[in-house]
């Protein structure tokens, strides 16, 4: 009889252990989940950014006209400060690109692109076709909160041969408009109509890939 006892004292100190042991693991399971979620909020730094519609701009021709056009899909990669939203760094380009000559072009200088599929964020971004890369993360020269709480930033591309480009953009949290300004464009400078590319948010991530 003693044994007996003794054997279901030690049968049910063997449960009670079992039964602490698994709500140890589910309380980890769940502190895990929070600290997850919690580490995820508070490490997003990127946000992509993409359009559907085509947009596009010029070059001008050898006659200072702008009678060239790059049309494409315009993305974008937007690494920004997480304590206040300000935007730091951008990758942007139109995908899905091509050259196109109107009437009268002379000397046009076509545009030169790459393939989506170099790009390792091609497949998370939706991206296809010709890349025309025209910020490899550049960045951000100047930035401003606006009293509607929207931000506005530029890319000051520095004075070339082709003038000094500039792009410009104003973005809400879901959506972006911009431009390229170059008053000094010549024969292969870009410029661009005021909000030629127009861009959706997509989603925000702690990494590129």
């Amino acid at each position: 009889m003693l044994s007996l006892h003794s054997n279901k004292r030690v049968h049910r100190i063997a449960l009670c252990l079992q039964y602490l042991l698994l709500v140890l693991i589910m309380s980890w399971g769940l502190f895990s989940l929070s600290s997850c979620s919690k580490d995820k909020k508070e490490t997003d730094r990127y946000s992509f950014w993409k359009g559907d519609i085509e947009n596009y701009y010029y070059i001008l021709d050898m006659n200072n006209q702008p009678l060239q056009k790059v049309v494409g899909k315009p993305y974008m990669i937007m690494e920004y400060d997480p304590t206040n939203g300000y935007p730091i760094r951008i990758e942007f380009g139109l995908y899905d690109a091509r050259n196109e000559y109107l009437p009268g072009v002379e000397g046009a200088i076509p545009e030169p692109f790459l393939s989506a599929s170099s790009f390792t964020y091609s497949d998370r971004l939706g991206l296809y076709g010709s890349v025309d890369l025209l910020c490899n993360w550049e960045e951000v020269s100047s930035k401003t909160k606006l009293p509607s709480g929207d931000f506005e930033f530029t890319i000051d591309g520095g004075m070339n041969y082709f003038g000094h480009e500039t792009y410009h953009f104003t973005f809400t949290p879901d959506g972006m408009e911009g431009e390229i300004l170059n008053s000094t464009a010549t024969w292969g400078g870009r410029i661009s109509d005021t909000k030629a590319f127009k861009l959706l948010r997509k989603f925000n991530s702690s990494t590129i890939q």
